[in-house]
């Protein structure tokens, strides 16, 4: 049983079940091991609670109560749609409520309810905000839409760029929101017209006319805009909102009506991805609502807000909010699935479908299965191809299914699965690819690199495949990728921690894998040990293998899951640890410029440094960059990368210096003399053109007397032009790139200022 507040179980389209763990057979042929050590008890279904009504999302984002009958489930789609969103038929038929639904019909411990993507969140949404309708609990649903996530954002770096600000401004424009909502939802009450507050509550919904024609994250958003004005402070605006809505008078009526009529309030938001991406400025709007989540909580407001969210936005809460430990922590329930928990649910929605009756779990999915894929053995050969998600295992069955009936049968084998399979695979691998597009370097080129190799390699294999790409010559969006994860630990670990490789045990017979950004320790792992790429991605890579996928026993190794039991160490692991590997790299490559000492002791370290800034910053314009070391002067060190572009300033360079190849001399020391100028003077002609730049140690943002001098010499004497960069400017162009408006246009600005200065 896991310790503390913060439980796991198992929810969605749903059931749960006893947590059994499979009996470990013998050979390589072996039962799943289940990472969700879920221990509740089943009991047994509400009969006697009125069925729920379906739900609907309106197009300002609110979900409302449907009257009507659900539409017919298509035939095609066997066990049910794979968005819990379109998937109300089956949900009504085929939800079990589990002791984790009853949890959040009924509990107030937990306000944060987390999973990965297709794990059922919305799905639990749908079922939790029906059931709390019929029982006559007044519930408020939101689900914001994604062009209002964007806008919120957008509005907000206008007014800063830091986390803690930004998460105190829309602390107050929720609580406007949640305590306007919860307002509205008394004003229901028959006995809303006797309560104490009746005046005060009644005079606000007048005052407020503009705030009320809004919903959910609009009405939040319109709090923000409706009290901006030309030069106002930042840290003034919560104080602004407080101030013109009433807030603390509205919280104390809202309080005290919802006491006096009898009421818990709760608050659900589904769908607060729509929109996000892993930035301060995002995460801070999902942190301002968490805040007025726990503050409902501590002043005992009657008002229950529940957020679903998936697990990469809890770890950027986790990294970014000073008061996580305090407002999040413990109160989170997270959504996990095992072998027995999936089957249940894939035979519950069998017997629905079939209109079957009396059969026990095994031998429904026995009677749709067959052809060795009876059983519990059969079940587990489909979950291989899965991610143990409802969402993967109800695409493969559905898509095998449609092959059966085209081969006249109605029940799946074998061969059924084989097809589907391969498209289930490439579709999680693109799956992957999406969902840490913006916080992972260069996802997709790491995982092109296993294309058609073994499935199982040695550690020394893996990091020397990956060590040699992260050495070779970097071109495009890739390349600036491989270069922040600049050696093959650091790749490797990456990849581990997004579920694509697996470590082999110690027991020798689990492959351990992680899904929850954790980073693997390289520098500890074994040259021999076994690492195996994840089965689910083997038909997408082509990958070759002497196993069947069903022959793979995995062990999820997640971080989260050891702080759950209360392991200490893993605890303070998991606070350490920082969800977006993207931000993590380019803090530690500004920050090693600090340590790289003049001189040439220190040259080829800075060498490297600038190699990769450059990467990183010009990567989109440059193709093939790489060192190119003076084979007559070893203290002579140039970086060359080929100019593909035709616009900007880099199509400048191209077209009015006659540039192809474009040099970057370095030089690990703060003054430049004569000979450094004559040294690149000799180096431009041909596809180098008339143009070179010099990277320096100087601290001076302007250049000196000396430099401009010479810089005027080369181009009256010879034509050629020389512009120096101090390095810092490189590292200051590197920090933007993690500002929430990450501005990838800086490092060309300060290329096209100093070329301005230079040919004016």
């Amino acid at each position: 049983m896991k310790s503390g507040r913060e439980k796991g179980g198992d929810e969605g389209w749903i059931h749960s079940a006893d947590h059994k763990r499979p009996q470990t057979q013998a050979g390589k042929n072996v039962a799943l091991q289940s990472h969700s050590e879920v221990n509740w008890k089943l009991g047994p279904r509400n009969r006697g609670t009125p069925s729920p009504k379906g739900v609907q999302v309106t197009s300002d984002g609110t979900v409302a109560e449907s009257t009507t009958a659900p539409p017919r489930r298509r035939s095609g789609n066997i066990l049910g749609e794979l968005a819990g969103e379109s998937d109300r038929e089956m949900l009504d038929a085929a939800f079990f409520e589990t002791a984790t639904f009853r949890e959040l019909a009924v509990g107030e411990d937990f306000r944060f309810v987390v999973g990965r993507r297709g794990a059922g969140k919305s799905a639990l949404f749908q079922k939790l905000h029906a059931h709390l309708e019929a029982t006559n609990v007044p519930v408020i649903a939101e689900r914001p839409q994604p062009e209002i996530a964007r806008s919120f954002q957008a509005k907000l770096r206008t007014l800063s760029a830091e986390y803690d600000t930004a998460s105190y401004i829309t602390k107050l424009t929720w609580k406007v929101q949640v305590l306007s909502a919860a307002l509205e939802r008394l004003k229901k009450h028959y006995k809303f017209h006797r309560v104490d507050d009746f005046d005060f509550l009644e005079n606000y919904h007048k005052q407020h006319p503009a705030l009320f024609e809004k919903s959910g994250m609009n009405r939040s958003l319109f709090v923000l805009e409706s009290v901006l004005s030309p030069g106002l402070d930042a840290d003034e605006i919560p104080r602004i909102i407080a101030e013109r809505y009433n807030v603390n008078a509205l919280a104390s009526a809202v309080s005290n009506t919802a006491a006096h009529l009898n009421q818990r309030i709760v608050v659900l938001y589904d769908a607060l991805d729509a929109g996000w991406v892993p930035t301060p400025i995002a995460t801070a709007i999902l942190g301002g609502l968490a805040k007025i989540a726990a503050e409902c909580r501590e002043q005992d407001s009657r008002v229950h807000c529940i957020l679903f969210i998936r697990d990469n936005m809890l770890r950027a809460l986790s990294h970014l909010d000073n008061d996580y430990t305090r407002d999040i922590e413990g109160n989170v329930l997270r959504l996990q699935w095992e072998e027995e928990s999936l089957l249940k649910m894939v035979a519950m929605r069998l017997r629905v479908a079939f209109d079957w009756k009396g059969e026990n779990d095994l031998k429904a999915w026995s009677r749709f299965a067959q052809r060795g894929l009876e059983g519990r053995e059969g079940f587990r050969t489909c979950l291989r191809y899965t991610l143990y998600r409802p969402r993967d295992v109800i695409a493969l069955l559905n898509s095998a299914y449609q092959i059966a009936l085209q081969a006249g049968r109605q029940n799946i084998i074998e061969s059924d699965l084989d097809p589907s399979a391969a498209r289930i695979s490439r579709d999680r691998l693109q799956d992957l690819f999406r969902e840490y597009h913006a916080v992972l370097p260069g996802l997709d080129s790491f995982a092109r690199l296993f294309q058609g190799r073994p499935s199982v390699s040695t550690y020394a294999e893996i990091h020397t495949l990956l060590e040699d790409s992260a050495h070779a010559p970097l071109t495009g969006a890739a390349g600036r990728d491989f270069a922040l994860l600049n050696s093959g630990a650091e790749i490797f670990s990456a990849l581990y921690s997004v579920g694509f490789l697996g470590i082999r045990q110690p027991d020798r017979e689990t492959f351990g894998f992680c899904h929850d950004g954790s980073d693997a320790s390289p520098s500890t792992m074994e040259p021999l040990r076994e690492i195996i790429i994840h089965p689910c991605y083997w038909k997408a890579l082509e990958i070759q293998s002497t196993l069947a996928p069903e022959q793979v026993v995995m062990r999820i190794d997640d971080v989260d899951d050891a702080v759950a039991e209360g392991d200490t160490e893993a605890e303070g692991s998991s606070k350490k640890r920082v969800n977006d590997i993207r931000m993590r790299k380019l803090g530690e490559t500004v920050d090693e410029l600090r340590d790289i000492e003049d001189g040439q002791a220190d040259a080829a370290k800075f060498e490297r440094w600038v190699l990769r800034a450059i990467t990183v910053l010009f990567g989109e314009h440059l193709e093939n960059i790489q060192k190119h070391p003076n084979a007559a002067e070893h203290q002579r060190r140039d970086i060359v990368g080929t100019i593909k572009t035709d616009s900007g300033i880099w199509g400048r360079i191209l077209h009015d210096y006659g540039v192809r190849q474009c040099i970057f001399e370095v030089k690990n020391y703060r003054e430049l003399g004569p000979s450094e100028f004559r040294q690149v003077w000799g180096y431009l002609s041909g596809q180098y053109g008339k143009l070179a730049f010099i990277i320096t140690k100087s601290p001076d943002e302007a250049m000196s007397r000396v430099e401009k001098q010479w810089i005027k010499e080369g181009w009256r004497e010879h034509q050629k032009m020389v512009v120096v960069i101090p390095a810092f400017l490189l590292q200051r162009a590197l920090n933007k790139l993690r500002s929430p408006t990450s501005n990838k246009e800086y490092a060309d600005k300060i290329l096209r200022k100093r070329l301005d200065a230079l040919e004016r």
